[in-house]
């Protein structure tokens, strides 16, 4: 059985040892070749790396693309990235082991595929760029599991990206702080030009809190293979505070997506846009929320989504979103969609469907605005596309009420 690597900080010297024998030492100023040889050492019997507490300041990227662990000692393991790079950049590479190994019976296609790197872990460690640098990248991977990750502060760019092929990849008790920038989410997963997307990627736990701009974009680039499987557990997208201060842009961006094998929501919240955009816009392919709640800041809408997309919205609460001049809405829809069993407080606006809206509105609890102003509007051809029925207004079943919102088709979406 191999080592475990050691890299510890201590006071103006950084160590690398094996075993209890010392392999390099280096100033605490200049730790990028001891990272360098630390990848270089390992193998598949010895490719644990494990980290003391300490603040490692980088002039590059560490490269990871061997099977490894990559472990911290929790907060107090500070990677610092460059001006403009990523601290870690996890990749494939001509010495990256091959899969092909450990697959019994492989077809052409998958013993010919792109090489991947596997089985990397990284755990108990923080990224902070200290308000410059990026966070982590990961691409062409399979069988990864990152956890208990604190990325701050990266303002040149995403706290983290996935770019091609991160495959049955997991992200758990990931909080992000202070990430991206107007043009760049916080959490990023590319469309790729070829080959094949992200798919199978699990969040789970994952925190994106004052992102400086998007929060989480799917699909984002211009490729043509568009990621999918995507699924969050109990995850958080949380604009600025004051909500006056968020950054132009939704919190959840999909740009593009799987049509069928989209991504999934379980749980979580999503709060605090800014009072121009939606929490979510869907611009392309398939997305499903189930149990989340929306609201509790700005956003002129929670949903918003474009002709074309479907989307399932089942079990959600709604409240207490402001838009610029007005109350911000439920949803404005313009694809195929399902509302159902979801609760709607009196804060929250309208339910706003336009003529390519096709779907079901069943079994809501719409609680009555103070205004008394229509809950539901439909404008032009939506309805004769869109069936609501089963719903509760005010609490309580009232027909008449209910009839009366429906066929309220003098407002506009906005």
């Amino acid at each position: 059985m191999g080592h475990r690597l050691d890299i510890v900080h201590q006071g103006d010297t950084v160590l690398l040892s094996s075993a209890s024998t010392v392999l390099l030492t280096a100033p605490a100023d200049d730790v990028d070749g001891l990272f360098e040889y630390a990848m270089d050492f390992c193998d598949e019997d010895q490719g644990h790396i494990r980290l003391s507490s300490g603040r490692y300041v980088l002039k590059r990227p560490i490269r990871v693309d061997k099977s490894v662990t990559f472990e911290g000692a929790g907060y107090a393991t500070k990677l610092i990235p460059p001006a403009g790079e990523f601290a870690v950049d996890v990749r494939v590479t001509a010495r990256s082991p091959l899969r092909r190994d450990i697959i019994r019976d492989a077809t052409t296609w998958l013993y010919n595929m792109e090489n991947r790197t596997h089985g990397i872990v990284m755990h108990n460690l923080c990224i902070d760029g200290e308000g410059r640098g990026k966070g982590l990248s990961v691409e062409f991977l399979m069988e990864g599991v990152f956890s208990n990750l604190f990325i701050h502060r990266t303002r040149d760019g995403a706290g983290l990206r996935l770019g091609p092929s991160v495959m049955e990849t997991t992200f758990r008790d990931v909080h992000l702080l202070d990430c991206g920038t107007r043009r760049e989410a916080a959490v990023s997963l590319e469309s790729q030009p070829g080959g094949d997307a992200c798919n199978n990627v699990t969040f789970q736990s994952v925190y994106i809190i004052f992102p400086n701009g998007t929060g989480l974009e799917v699909g984002a680039g211009k490729g043509a293979e568009k990621p999918r499987l995507i699924t969050l557990r109990d995850c958080m997208i949380h604009g600025w505070l004051p909500w006056q201060k968020t950054a132009k842009g939704p919190l959840l961006k999909i740009s593009a997506l799987d049509p069928v094998r989209g991504l999934r929501m379980f749980g979580g919240r999503v709060t605090c846009a800014h009072v121009e955009f939606p929490y979510v816009r869907l611009i392309e392919g398939a997305a499903k929320f189930h149990a989340v709640s929306f609201g509790g800041g700005g956003a002129n809408t929670a949903i918003s989504t474009q002709p074309g997309t479907h989307i399932v919205v089942r079990d959600c609460d709604f409240h207490g979103s402001r838009a610029a001049n007005r109350r911000g809405d439920i949803a404005h829809i313009a694809g195929d969609f399902e509302f159902d069993a979801n609760t709607c407080e009196p804060d929250c606006g309208r339910l706003v469907f336009n003529e390519s809206a096709r779907g079901f509105v069943s079994h809501n609890r719409f609680l009555k605005t103070a205004e008394g102003r229509p809950l539901i509007l439909r404008h032009g051809d939506a309805a004769k596309n869109v069936a609501v029925e089963g719903n509760l207004f005010s609490c309580k079943r009232d027909q008449d009420d209910a009839n009366a919102a429906q066929s309220d088709t003098s407002s506009s979406g906005e």
